[in-house]
């Protein structure tokens, strides 16, 4: 079958949506599947055409970002080179992304699946998106009346999500996925790759730097304001023989930082921005406990919680509301579920596992139990295949 993926970015961008992406093609090659990948280039350039383990991604020339969407005039000349010259048998769209609208001028005979990864969330946080999204929803509204079929990846989000409510007969529950062939670690290429930031924010306890402390709590993600980050790192002057980690970049970096130092967490608490795969791999190996402090549903998901299941970690997440955390973190099976935007909550959840070996390993080993049964690439990329074999009957 061909299939045509239309993305926001593909990676090496950094993202659950990015990540997902790519391991879901890489499985459908494995399969058989013939597949093309459209995105926008992650930085302000020109546009670029890349072949990666028998797929071709192309990249439309991106002028920046406005609101968080890529400003891209020329996606719909490409799309439409591409519909032309592939004739793909599925469209397959991952949402939210403002270029997809481009299917609706250009992919008129072609069935479309939409990949709903998230809402367009318009809260007060954000004043730009409420403004912004009534012209968003219109052409939202219009794609999702066109879709043969819409993924959604979690009964918990689509119980909460407003535009999909008019078409929850459309909807077909099948989780995000993970490849473990993609986070396995080449041990030759990292063996000797020690230096000097490695030296001060790997987890291992074994290492230089780590001996005063007992424990590591690992957080990655993107620096914005959903992600609850300010609420960990208050949580860890609590935790006094507690280091924390929190990986990743964004536009809150430098007001983290500030926090830090602040409340004089800064010696115990390491921001070490965007780190390689076979770093993330070593972090999270050597940590003790995993926590996603997200505040607000825009954490639809968390993929990334499926990579530290992959390594047997015990999970704490946070109890928001129509989210699919809620989904994949199994309150007193795979880890703990506490309050959103509650310092108290976190210090009590990582108190309550941190100070229990037993109990800590018990659910690590849960946790990875669970992602073999349910968050593999493999499973849930045969899941899709069934929603496009019905696209096309």
């Amino acid at each position: 079958m061909k299939i045509l993926h239309i993305g926001k970015y593909y990676p090496p961008a950094l993202g659950g949506i990015e990540y997902f992406l790519q391991d879901l093609v890489q499985e459908q090659v494995k399969t058989g599947h013939q597949i093309k990948v459209l995105c926008h280039q992650h930085f302000a350039g020109k546009a670029e055409l890349t072949v990666k383990n028998s797929v071709e991604i192309y990249r439309a020339a991106s002028w920046g970002t406005l609101a968080y969407a890529p400003v891209s005039p020329m996606f719909g000349r490409g799309l439409s080179r591409l519909t032309r010259s592939f004739a793909p048998s599925i469209i397959h769209v991952h949402m939210p992304n403002l270029s997809a609208f481009w299917v609706l001028h250009f992919c008129q005979n072609t069935p479309i699946v939409l990949h709903w990864h998230s809402d367009v969330i318009t809260s007060n946080r954000q004043m730009k998106l409420r403004l912004l999204y009534p012209g968003y929803r219109f052409f939202e509204q219009r794609l999702l009346k066109k879709a043969k079929n819409i993924i959604v990846t979690s009964e918990e989000y689509l119980k909460h999500s407003r535009p999909l409510e008019k078409y929850k007969d459309k909807c077909k529950i099948i989780p995000l996925g993970v490849s473990l062939d993609r986070l396995k670690i080449e041990t030759d290429e990292y063996a000797n790759a020690y230096t000097e930031i490695n030296k001060c924010i790997f987890a291992d306890k074994k290492h230089q730097g780590f001996k005063d402390y007992d424990f590591t709590v690992l957080s990655v993600g993107r620096f914005t304001y959903y992600k609850g980050f300010e609420y960990l790192i208050q949580a860890a002057r609590y935790l006094p023989k507690t280091r924390f980690i929190v990986v990743g970049d964004g536009p809150l970096r430098h007001k983290l930082q500030k926090l830090c130092q602040k409340i004089g967490v800064a010696d115990r608490v390491s921001l070490p921005g965007k780190l390689n795969d076979g770093q993330l791999a070593e972090i999270i190996k050597g940590s003790d406990v995993f926590c996603l402090p997200s505040i607000e549903k825009t954490e639809a998901f968390g993929l990334v919680l499926l990579e530290a299941m992959a390594y047997g970690k015990a999970l704490i997440t946070t109890n928001v509301q129509g989210s699919g955390m809620n989904e994949v973190n199994i309150h007193g099976h795979t880890g703990l579920v506490v309050p959103p935007e509650s310092i108290q909550g976190l210090v009590r959840g990582l108190q309550n596992i941190l100070s229990k070996s037993e109990l800590r390993n018990w659910l690590g080993v849960n946790s990875r139990q669970r992602l073999l049964e349910k968050f593999l690439i493999s499973n849930v990329a045969n899941q899709i295949d069934k929603v496009y074999f019905s696209c096309l009957v």
